[in-house]
């Protein structure tokens, strides 16, 4: 089965991507410039950018780099210096035990983000550094118009600067927990309701702790949630996909 994508090979006819033929470790290799990649069939997949160096021509208002269209269960998918320019990591489908971490971001639209109306739970976003973003560095949750919060999210270990609107935005979220993470110069646009370091957005639970927040501005919004700013009793993440990153935190 195949195991390995290079990059340079892709064209705008081949970057749409099905990894249903391919082994369940990949590795991502090469550098790209030109629209989106779109990944299909990642479930159950170790995806690894190894040396890449990509660079989004696609234009406003999506501006996403990688783009993982459908579903991904059992999914670990990072970065070993891995640079992405003007275009960030969207997930279009639901998420459940997927491990994102490591990726350097870079002016992107949103750094990470997944919005949809799912359940989403067991999502871990480790060690990415994202920089300049337009709009939000992180943004995770569906509808706030859904009563049916999402399960579990891990925010941990990410240095995030200088973006347009808040750096991280959760929502819908039982379980939201923040940490270990460098966060400075945001929300520069100061546009309304979007104006906040950190802001957890309705039908959440959050924990927020040793984080190093720095700059002018609002620093934290809870909006109709629970927040607590010290880590929870039994702090665990016993069942994450991801714990090998975990335990280095």
């Amino acid at each position: 089965m195949k195991n390995k994508i290079v990059l340079d090979e892709i064209t705008d006819n081949s970057r749409y991507i099905d990894l249903a033929g391919f082994a369940t470790a990949v590795t991502v290799t090469g550098t790209y410039k030109g629209d989106r990649i779109v990944f299909k069939n990642a479930s159950k997949k170790l995806i690894d950018f190894v040396d890449v160096h990509i660079h989004c021509t696609r234009t406003e208002p999506d501006g996403d780099a990688l783009v993982f269209a459908d579903t991904l269960t059992d999914c670990k998918i990072t970065g070993s210096n891995c640079h992405i320019q003007y275009g960030g990591l969207t997930f279009w489908g639901k998420l459940e035990n997927v491990g994102i971490a490591n990726f350097t971001i870079l002016f992107p639209h949103t750094g990470i983000r997944f919005t949809q109306d799912h359940f989403h739970q067991k999502v871990s976003i480790i060690n990415n550094t994202i920089i300049g973003a337009s709009h939000e560095g992180i943004y995770c949750g569906i509808s706030k118009a859904t009563t049916n919060p999402c399960n579990l999210i891990l925010i941990a270990g990410n240095n995030i600067s200088t973006t347009g609107w808040d750096l991280i935005q959760v929502g819908n979220f039982k379980n939201t927990y923040i940490t270990n993470n460098i966060i400075k110069d945001g929300e520069i646009k100061r546009d309304a309701g979007q104006e906040h370091f950190i802001t957890i957005n309705p039908n959440s639970l959050a924990w927020i702790w040793n984080n190093q927040i720095t700059g002018d501005g609002k620093k934290i919004a809870v909006l109709d949630a629970r927040c607590f700013f010290e880590a929870p009793d039994n702090y665990s993440f016993k069942g994450f996909y991801f714990n090998d990153i975990i335990r280095l935190l």
